[in-house]
């Protein structure tokens, strides 16, 4: 690529969408080696200090990562959800040729709080089940999910293998399930109790999405928030008029 030294456009911000669309385009394909410094210095014919800088923004939004001696790499990054369906997560994944995997952290029935009772259309002294998981793929940690579900609908559930698809055991033994879905999507930076499951640093940005889940008759019959690790995640919205 000829970087155009004669616009507002500075050379490293040139290199590094250059850099970006060959990910996107797949030149660089997932966990592959990009060239070392010294040859993107050749490629681009600048300094090695305008590469470094473009790098390290692209590593720096998890599109790149480093390994200490061992070169740059194309960070394994996924569509988490398309904005024009309602699937679990691990039908999705599974969809892009992923392994989705869950981490049971706490399963609880308690009275639903006010907050819950507003959500899920419940009566003052409903139960609800609260299931707390992490959620991996390809063995990687990249969401923390709390899933809220009238206990009436789903009776016993804790006693059911909870590492597996939610959606699927809600569909196949309590013949419940979600068909349209209202989400609330906005940018956070992930606390210290889900920075710590997500194995990140401190003040690391993410995603926090409420979904309230309606089945066939219009009834909500889930609430959930996701904590969604941002350098691993993609959201893809699929609109059409």
């Amino acid at each position: 690529m000829e970087l155009s030294r004669n616009t507002i456009e500075p050379l490293y911000y040139q290199i590094r969408e250059n850099i970006r669309s060959m990910i996107t385009g797949n030149a660089y394909p997932p966990n592959s080696m990009i060239p070392t410094e010294a040859e993107l210095c050749t490629i681009y014919g600048v300094s090695r200090i305008t590469v470094r800088r473009a790098i390290l923004d692209l590593v720096n939004e998890g599109l790149l990562t480093r390994g200490k001696g061992k070169g740059t790499f194309v960070s394994e990054t996924y569509g988490l959800t398309s904005m024009n369906g309602v699937q679990g997560f691990s039908q999705e994944l599974m969809g892009l040729n992923m392994r989705p995997s869950a981490q049971l952290l706490s399963c609880k029935i308690r009275t639903a709080d006010p907050s819950l009772r507003r959500a899920l259309d419940l009566e003052e002294g409903d139960k609800v089940v609260t299931i707390s998981r992490l959620r991996l793929v390809n063995n990687e940690p990249c969401m923390v999910e709390v899933m809220n579900f009238p206990y009436a609908l789903v009776p016993g559930i804790e006693k059911e293998d909870l590492s597996q698809s939610i959606y699927h055991l809600l569909k196949g033994k309590y013949n419940q399930e979600v068909v349209r879905a209202k989400d609330i999507l906005e940018p956070i930076i992930i606390g210290e109790y889900e920075s710590q499951l997500l194995q990140l640093g401190d003040l690391t940005a993410g995603m926090r999405s409420n979904r309230i889940g309606y089945d066939a008759k219009q009834r909500p019959i889930e609430y959930s928030t996701h904590i969604i690790h941002g350098k691993k995640c993609t959201l893809v919205f699929d609109r059409s008029n």
